[in-house]
């Protein structure tokens, strides 16, 4: 590990290998993956529907960027330019960070680098994501995190990063550590993104009082294609959807993030129905043309 340095000087070094990206209503900050194919990291906070992506470097060049993929589950997108040189990667540091360790969270604002100072308040782990990525560890910091500094870095004070910033994850925003980012992101280099599997239901977050089974909320069936995965397991409208694969049902995006990755591989499905708990077989599949969609 190398010795520590000043402040400045750790900005000075890291932060022209991170980049802006922004798209006609969007904007975060993103890091280089590899200089020599394009790749760049960014959250999904950058990206806006149907409008180009555009990056702009530390010394103001700018490139417009193509998707390569997502992975809703972590907030995490790869991006790619073709026409301009990028600077070389950041340093990563593997090793788990220590609790009460500074930490800076570095991200790209159009005239200059945008810094936070924190400490490392937890680190704890593995943890699983909402959207079903399994994360070696979640790193929790005590800085502030503005949206600028989204899909930037968190680095300690020999200038390695210890994280990717996300404000999506949790709701005081957390550092995706190295290993898990680059195992994500060599998946999307390879694979693109991951498909999303069709249940074929309407659904409504509904509050469930008293709780069922430590589940206070649960999503309510009120629309069924007969020819879906769900009609085919059997759900019915006015079933109460409580669980995929163990991962609770309770927010309007849970079904649509426990469905990230799911095409063609059998789930157990808890549901209420009758006021029983039961629990049955079904096996999401692409999406299809249909009247009623996951919401």
């Amino acid at each position: 590990m190398s010795e520590p340095r000043t402040i400045p000087d750790i900005i000075d070094a890291v932060s022209p290998s991170i980049v802006e990206v922004f798209s006609r209503r969007s904007r975060a900050s993103g890091v280089i993956y590899d200089q020599h194919e394009g790749l760049i990291l960014t959250t999904l906070q950058a990206l806006s529907r149907r409008s180009r992506l555009t990056v702009r470097l530390a010394d103001g060049t700018s490139s417009h960027a193509r998707l390569r993929g997502i992975e809703r589950g972590a907030d995490l997108a790869l991006i790619q330019v073709d026409d301009i040189n990028l600077p070389a990667p950041p340093p990563w540091q593997d090793a788990a960070p220590r609790v009460g360790e500074t930490v800076l969270t570095i991200g790209r604002e159009p005239e200059s680098a945008r810094v936070t100072r924190g400490l490392v308040s937890a680190v704890r782990g593995p943890w699983r994501t909402r959207g079903g990525i399994d994360v070696q560890r979640w790193v929790e910091i005590d800085a502030s995190l503005p949206a600028v500094s989204a899909g930037g870095l968190s680095v300690n004070l020999h200038g390695e990063a210890i994280g990717f910033n996300s404000r999506r994850l949790t709701r005081i925003g957390a550092a995706l550590p190295p290993l898990t980012v680059r195992r994500l992101a060599e998946r999307l280099r390879d694979q693109g993104t991951r498909q999303r599997g069709y249940l074929g239901v309407g659904v409504q977050v509904i509050p469930l009082s008293p709780p069922i089974e430590r589940h206070a909320a649960g999503m309510l069936v009120n629309a069924v294609d007969p020819d879906s995965p769900a009609g085919r397991a059997g759900i019915l409208i006015g079933d109460v959807l409580l669980s995929l694969d163990d991962e609770p049902l309770d927010v309007s995006r849970a079904l649509i993030d426990a469905l990230s990755g799911r095409v063609d591989v059998a789930a157990t499905l808890t549901l209420l129905r009758a006021g029983q708990v039961q629990t049955i077989q079904v096996t999401p599949s692409t999406r299809k043309r249909a009247r009623h969609a996951e919401e």
